[in-house]
């Protein structure tokens, strides 16, 4: 339940009554018309009454500067108990509200609830104490002791199991924790870490303090000892000597070491506290009646909370500096009037307090001041709708029933009350004065006057261009002869149902009609009109910056220069790639900026700058007006009103918010209006005036992002939030304590698509081991949207999955890998280098094969020509000849070792060979050897033995047979490239078809035996050695005799 408090000094009391009391009846006398809804609402929101108001309204904020709004929260709305012991506000920012019967973590939208059902050792918890890494311990009577963490119960061990103990104080420091524990009549301080407990220290004296590290407070014998824990041990200093009795409790101190004891009993004790200050050993009593309590006030708490003494009595609260010097005295019924005995009272990061109570539960107090003012009931004006103001200050009001328009000045004096048919619409004309739609005409209100001026002279003939996509010429007057009647009571399109009207220049009026949009003009005799658009639009908007008109409605914008009728019409389809969907309302101000507003957002567009921007504002803007001062825009919705001043074209400060704190004044606005630096606002509540502009509170932190899972974390803009390998989803709360209603998150994952979420569920499925992403995020409710926050979450990858590890994964697959291609190099080579030597082998054999015949049969050959000598007895001869074939002989050999022999070498043994046959036929030939001078006949390379058998064929089966006259002819040529080598073998021979016809029958005719030596060669070489050689037979034609041996070799080798 939300309430608003009012805190009213009693010196101011008498005049701000009478204001009251005249609201009161004011708002009695009045009511609205709302044109929004078919239903009438008790309502004043209208300009005059404002003024009637802010007359008096200066005294009346004085009366509400102590003036709070809170939430009261019972059992009925989801506390365990009424009893409530003290409220804790947790470094996330949960509050956590103890009861007898329980604990609640609240964060502004609902409880979690924790109990024994939960784990808790017992519902009875009076307070919670957080430490440095956020366990909250549990401060009860019982047989364990324990902290939450993570919203789960932890126990913690100790020895005395069945020896009831109590947690006193816990203070954190560097990550060490030390919790002072009761256990029986011992006192203990436990050293915990932020996994386990370290050691326990005993205490014999009566521990009274542990809250300002390292120093612990014991009492013993009367004398107060202060005991160091440091790593070395403990170290004990005694301090001042006590004069106090231990019958007076105590509470915590300062950090100037000043202490204030208290009696909690019904006796004389109860209504004084001591103060301590231990730094100069000076004790001093002080009755409660010092700070103003009343004589029968008793201390029922004492506490510390930021070097402030709370002293909580029965009807008060005192606060003291850390000094002893007075801050202030609160009376509880100026806070809680008649809600029981006050129990702690918090005051929260956001500057709100929290007060809990014995019996009726706990308030939230929110820090801003109630800046929604109610106006009281104005009974005289409740069937009355506001028109609008005329220039000399009169303000209109229209009772739709009794068709009566009434003029009121600022005081509310009726000066005019005259009957009007059924007022439709407004506008104004050049004067300022108010002009009222009706239902057959326009009329305006002239001040001061019981009989309004009709605009129009419906007599007067009219010419009507483009009505409804037709032309007419019309007349009214029917003794204006020669004109044409309108055509189906096109009259109507005129002068009925005028909406809004608007005088551009003397006689020139723009205006909407329940037809369209038209325009009228007056020459003084005659009116012309045009029609420009006939949709049904909603308002009409004049911008004199840009001396532009614009019409609007949910679906697009005709926006209209006057004078040259020049206008352009403007689709919602077109304004989609802005961002707006719909137009629920446009507006300008004096700076050229017009506010489109869609029903979720604000675009603010400016024609002189060419440019836009939306509106930045941390609310829910649905269903909201837009209402512009002299220089100041407000937007009031649900959420309450957010405001700035306009500064220039799209330029404006920033917005700040006066909350509606959880729909407490209003759940829905009918219209506002802006009124001098203040704004009314009529609701379904009543009417509210707003504080004026100048008391108007500064911009309230709505909201913040919590991390719940898989561990708690206050989140802020920029946070880098780490998970492990595993976790799949993330859990996010929001708190907030202005909010209400549901929350939705919506989220996006680096570059992903948009998503929503209800409960607070992000799934990072998608998201990579070891790889930053950004998360982006915006909270909404019924009243109040976030702004969007970008967090970082890193998901922590397995350790296979680390850089390291997977360079090291990387670096080992490529060493893998080129070693396993070295491993296959190597043996493929191997296997390449076995089967090249058994290549080589084959070859080798099968040249030596080839070689052997051939040397066989050259030597065949050489000794016959030996034996031809002999059988002459040419016993000289013969000798040469043996002696130039031995000589041969070996060049032969030692060429048959190798498979290749360089070209200069061949020649050498051609020549021999050759000069041999020449002595065994008588040189019956003679022979020539011609090598082209580019061929470098020193490195280049042909296959050995190549050609002494084609040479051996051309003598034997070609020059043979001649008896004189023989001639061979060896050419070596260079071919296309230095790859290619050509070779002639020509002979003028008997050729060879002669040779066969006369050697028929013989070994030689079937084959010849060198050429089929050559032939095996050339094969050889060209299955093993890559060497392409071709060879060709070429038989000379009549009347020449012989054959030519055309050798082709590519692919050459050459010597290295």
């Amino acid at each position: 339940m939300t309430r608003i408090i009012y805190l009213i000094p009693f010196c101011s009391m008498c005049f701000p009554l009478f204001v009251i009391t005249l609201s009161a009846y004011i708002k009695c006398l009045f009511a609205r018309y709302d044109n929004h809804c078919n239903h009438r609402v008790p309502v004043v929101t209208t300009t005059a009454i404002f003024c009637l108001v802010a007359m008096f309204s200066t005294p009346v904020y004085a009366g509400y500067n102590g003036k709070a709004e809170y939430t009261h929260f019972t059992a009925d709305d989801g506390l365990p108990s009424n009893y409530v012991y003290s409220i804790v506000e947790d470094r996330k920012g949960y509050i956590w509200i103890l009861t007898d019967k329980g604990i609640v973590k609240y964060n502004g939208y609902s409880f979690t609830m924790f109990n024994m059902s939960a784990g808790l050792p017992t519902n009875d918890i009076w307070y919670l104490s957080e430490d440095s890494v956020g366990r909250l311990w549990i401060h009860t009577y019982g047989h364990e002791i324990g902290y939450i963490k993570d919203d789960k119960y932890h126990s913690v061990e100790l020895p005395d199991k069945n020896v009831a103990k109590m947690v006193r104080a816990v203070f954190s420091n560097k990550g060490i924790t030390y919790v002072h524990i009761l256990v029986g009549k011992e006192n203990f301080v436990c050293v915990f870490d932020k996994q386990r407990l370290l050691k326990r220290i005993p205490f014999d004296g009566r521990v009274l303090l542990l809250n300002l590290f390292p120093q612990i407070l014991v009492g013993e014998d009367r004398v107060y000892t202060s005991y160091y824990y440091t790593p070395a041990g403990i170290k004990r200093k005694p301090l001042c000597g006590s004069v106090l009795e231990f019958a007076y409790s105590r509470c915590g101190w300062t950090s100037n070491k000043t202490i204030v004891f208290y009696s909690r009993s019904s006796d004389a004790r109860a209504k004084e506290i001591v103060l301590a200050n231990l730094n100069r050993c000076e004790y001093k009593k002080v009755p409660l009646a010092a700070w103003g309590a009343d004589n029968d006030e008793l201390v029922y708490l004492v506490y510390v909370k930021a070097d402030v003494f709370y002293i909580v009595t029965n009807k008060s609260v005192i606060r003291l500096d850390k000094n002893f010097k007075f801050i202030g005295r609160t009376p509880c019924n100026k806070m809680l009037e008649g809600q029981g005995q006050i129990t702690f009272q918090h005051f929260s990061k956001d500057g709100s307090q929290w007060i809990s109570t014995k019996a009726t539960g706990c308030f939230h107090v929110y820090k801003t001041e109630a800046d929604f003012v109610p106006i009281r009931d104005m009974p005289t004006l409740k069937d009355y709708s506001y028109k609008g103001r005329s220039r000399d200050s009169v303000y209109w009001w229209y009772n739709e029933q009794l068709l009566r328009l009434m003029g009121l000045d600022k005081r509310g004096k009726v000066i005019s009350d005259i009957s009007m048919s059924n007022i439709i619409g407004t506008g104004a004309n050049l004067s300022g004065n108010l002009l009222l739609g009706l239902s057959d005409n326009a009329v305006e209100v002239a001040p001061r006057l019981s009989i309004a001026n009709y605009i129009f002279d419906t007599s007067k003939p009219v010419i009507v261009h483009n009505i409804a996509g037709s032309f007419y010429r019309a007349y009214v007057n029917t003794d204006s002869a020669g004109w044409e009647r309108m055509k189906d009571g096109a009259e109507s399109f005129l002068w009925g149902g005028i909406k809004k009207i608007h005088e551009y220049r003397p006689g020139h009026f723009y205006f909407l009609t329940a037809f369209g949009f038209m325009e009228i003009r007056y020459d003084g005799k005659t009116y012309r009109a045009q029609g420009f658009d006939f949709s049904k639009y909603k308002d009409l908007v004049y911008d004199s910056v840009s001396n532009n008109y614009f019409a609007y409605h949910e679906n697009g914008i005709l926006v209209l220069q006057p004078g040259t009728n020049k206008f352009t019409s403007i689709s919602v389809s077109s304004l989609s790639s802005l961002g707006v969907n719909s137009i629920s309302k446009l507006a300008s101000d004096r700076f050229g900026n017009i506010y489109v507003y869609d029903g979720r957002s604000v675009l603010v567009v400016n024609l002189k700058k060419l440019s836009c921007k939306f509106l930045q504002i941390k609310a829910n803007l649905t269903d909201s007006r837009i209402i512009l001062g002299k220089s100041t825009v407000y937007i009031a919705g649900k959420f309450g009103v957010a405001y700035t001043t306009v500064d220039g074209p799209l330029s404006f400060s920033r917005f700040r918010i006066i909350p509606n704190i959880r729909s407490q004044n209003y759940n829905l606005i009918y219209d506002a209006l802006s009124v001098g630096d203040s704004l009314l606002l009529n609701t379904d509540k009543g009417l509210f005036k707003l504080r004026s502009a100048s008391h108007f509170t500064s911009a309230t932190a709505f909201g913040h992002l919590v991390l719940t899972r898989p561990y708690q974390k206050r989140l802020s803009a920029g946070d880098t939030i780490k998970i492990h390998a595993n976790i799949t989803q993330l859990s996010i709360d929001y708190i907030n304590y202005y909010g209400k209603g549901n929350r939705s998150i919506t989220y996006r994952l680096g570059d992903e698509p948009l998503r929503e979420s209800s409960i607070g569920e992000i799934s990072l499925a998608e998201l990579q081991p070891g790889k930053l992403c950004a998360l982006t995020c915006s909270v909404k409710d019924e009243l109040f949207k976030s702004n969007e926050q970008i967090f970082y979450v890193y998901r922590i990858p397995h350790w296979y999955q680390t850089i390291g590890w997977r360079i090291a994964f990387w670096a080992g697959g490529v060493l893998l890998f080129f070693s396993a291609i070295l491993i296959a190099i190597l043996i493929t080579r191997k296997i390449i280098a076995r089967a090249n030597t058994k290549r080589s082998l084959q070859v080798e054999l099968e040249l030596r094969a080839i070689h052997s015949q051939i040397n066989p049969h050259f030597i065949f050959n050489t000794l016959s020509s030996a034996q031809y000598f002999i059988n002459k007895k040419d016993f000289e001869q013969a000798y040469l000849h043996i002696s130039k074939f031995s000589k041969l002989l070996r060049l032969y050999l030692q060429s048959s070792r190798n498979r290749y022999t360089i070209l200069s070498e061949e020649v050498d043994m051609l020549s021999k060979y050759i000069d041999l046959q020449k002595t065994r036929f008588n040189d019956k030939f003679e022979y020539l050897i011609e090598i082209d001078k580019r061929i470098p006949t020193d490195s280049i390379q042909i296959p050995s033995l190549l050609l002494q058998p084609l040479v051996e064929n051309a003598i034997n089966h070609g020059l043979f047979h001649r008896e004189e006259g023989g001639l061979l002819q060896i050419r070596f040529l260079q071919g296309h490239s230095s790859d290619e080598l050509l070779c002639f073998i020509e002979d003028n021979g008997i050729g060879r078809e002669r040779s066969k016809e006369m050697k028929q029958g013989s070994e030689v005719y079937r084959h010849s035996y060198g050429s089929k030596l050559t032939e095996e060669l050339i094969d050889l070489f060209s299955k093993y050695e890559k060497m392409n050689i071709q060879m060709e037979y070429i038989d000379k034609s009549a009347p020449d005799t012989g054959t030519i041996v055309k050798l082709v070799l590519r692919n050459m080798k050459y010597v290295v």
